[in-house]
């Protein structure tokens, strides 16, 4: 008898457990579900599609398994099948299946809708072709269920009661008796009374709207994209309608977070990383680095383009990295433009010392323009004209048949290497583009006096910060005297008269008006004093 009795309490306490056990199962779905949600938006701000995808698919199959019921639950499921339905259209232009998922999604809530900041003409389409075929479905369930009560007896009135009822959050339960979906949620709103606040703001989804992600190529564009819309910042999203104007305002300063860089150079971009709490991550609409220099007294705006995870980047452009320090501070706002964080602020700001300003570049401070494509004279990085003077010395290879310049008639007896002691290159290059130029030269040769001119093309091989390197391809006409020994007596050569220049130029910017220059030229002269030649040179460029 003992056994029977505890036989039959263990299987009653196991009937009488499993629902709990269920029921809970289910509400800690929901804080898992939102958990993927929030991934695949942010993979999805971030164009990581397929990382979007999958996140997606895991949150379909979460919903598929454990059969979302509460009011949170359906709302969250809306938003999931409403991801989904993006994913399909923008990743795989499926307009099929894109609707497919909003019908599923309609069917979770019929207030799930997109995004008037978001939405365009054909996925509008998609969506409201969606929303009548879930409506005529509906229509459809109504007329069976008024048949269904007039067969049973029953009356219409009673049927859209109790559809009335479901709507209200009530149904009924197999042995007949009503009861509200809300309680079902008893022994989750005990265990956040017990201290799960990390699971109550996971799971809070009950006011978010549907469909705020950015959008793609085409029919979306990323947040990596907005710098030139002005509405971009605009957009409403999750809670965005219903968060107070007290708490929309208020910025608070631990929601970013920064790790200043350990130094900045002169004429060289900085980069600039700002980390986003998790708390404020999918509300923030864009976030501002502004910074000033000794390059204006004006303090600069610039937008920040989203990185890995929840980071934030930008690069301070290299024509305003001049002077003693750089002065910066962060602020993050929402889809309306209020302020929701900052880092620093304008009166204490994170200050950087700069290194490597030689020539005091904060003398030639001028402009306040962010656009790289601007002039040369306003800051902006791009020359149209330069002109350098350079001095250098040569060695080339001296044939026997050439001409002794003084001794008249001598000879040499063997070809061999010959110097050119020292001589001037001027020369002055009109920029057609940001890498390629056409110019001309002078190369002079002062002990000894001989010219060679032309002109030549330059182009840009590699830019980085104050660095540069050129290619340059070129010819002309002239002489080059190359100084040989006669027996106890020196004389030179003049080889030429045509000539075809190679050569290769480094450049160090000390600023954007000023930059030294070293260059190695190979010439190649024909004419009746055939030679092969060698200069070094080296001077300073001035850049308009």
């Amino acid at each position: 008898m003992r056994r029977f009795v505890a036989t039959a309490c263990f299987v009653l306490t196991a009937l009488l457990l499993q629902p709990a056990f269920g029921q809970r199962n289910a509400f800690e779905a929901e804080s898992e579900i939102q958990r993927k949600l929030r991934s695949a938006q942010r993979a999805y701000d971030n164009l990581e599609l397929e990382r979007a995808e999958r996140a997606i698919d895991d949150a379909v199959r979460l919903i598929d398994r454990f059969g979302i019921e509460s009011r949170t639950g359906r709302q969250l499921a809306a938003q999931v099948y409403m991801q989904r339905g993006i994913l399909a259209f923008v990743k795989n232009q499926d307009r099929r299946a894109a609707k497919q998922d909003f019908q599923r999604a309609l069917e979770y809530d019929e207030r799930a809708r997109l995004d008037e900041m978001v939405e365009t003409p054909s996925l509008r389409r998609v969506f409201e072709d969606a929303r009548q075929a879930s409506s005529g479905r509906s229509r459809g369930q109504q007329r069976d269920q008024y048949d269904s009560g007039r067969d049973n007896g029953g009356s219409y009135g009673a049927a859209a009661a109790g559809a009335a009822g479901a709507a209200a959050g009530q149904y009924r339960n197999d042995y007949g008796s009503s009861g509200r979906r809300e309680q079902d949620r008893t022994d989750y709103r005990r265990d956040e009374r017990r201290g799960g606040q990390e699971r109550q703001r996971r799971a809070r989804s009950d006011d978010r709207d549907y469909d705020r992600n950015d959008r793609r190529t085409n029919e979306y564009r990323p947040r990596e994209a907005r710098a030139g819309r002005p509405d971009a910042s605009r957009r409403d999203t999750a809670g965005g309608r219903f968060r107070n104007d007290r708490s929309r305002s208020r910025a608070r300063q631990d929601k970013l977070s920064h790790q200043a860089p350990r130094k900045a150079a002169s004429g060289v971009a900085l980069k600039l990383t700002v980390n986003v709490s998790d708390e404020i991550y999918r509300d923030v609409g864009v976030v501002f680095v502004y910074f000033n220099t000794a390059r204006t007294d004006v303090r600069q705006k610039l937008e920040m383009r989203p990185g890995r995870g929840n980071t934030f980047e930008a690069r301070i452009p290299r024509h305003y990295m001049i002077g003693s320090q750089v002065r910066y501070y962060f602020q993050a706002e929402d889809r309306r433009d209020n302020p929701m964080a900052s880092l620093g602020s304008a009166s204490r700001p994170f200050l950087l010392e700069i290194s490597g300003d030689t020539l005091g570049a904060s003398e030639f401070a001028s402009g306040s323009s962010l656009d790289g494509d601007s002039d040369g004279v306003s800051g902006g990085g791009r020359t149209y004209f330069s002109l350098s003077a350079n001095m250098g010395a040569g060695v080339g290879w001296v044939k026997e048949f050439a001409q002794p310049v003084t001794q008249k008639g001598a000879r040499l007896k063997k070809p061999g290497l010959a110097p050119t002691p020292f001589h001037t290159l001027v020369s002055a290059d009109f920029w057609v583009s940001r890498k390629i130029s056409v110019g001309g030269f002078a190369r002079i040769q002062i002990i000894e006096f001989a010219f060679l001119g032309g002109g030549r093309l330059q182009y840009k091989l590699s830019r980085s910060g104050p660095h540069e390197t050129r290619l340059r391809l070129g010819g002309g006409v002239g002489h080059v005297r190359h100084l040989v020994k006669l027996g106890n007596r020196l004389d030179t050569t003049l080889e030429g008269i045509g000539h075809i220049a190679l050569g290769m130029t480094y450049s160090y910017k000390f600023n954007d008006s000023l930059g030294f220059v070293l260059t190695p030229d190979y010439l190649h002269m024909f004419g009746a004093s055939p030679s092969y030649h060698l200069d070094v040179s080296f001077g300073l460029e001035l850049l308009f």
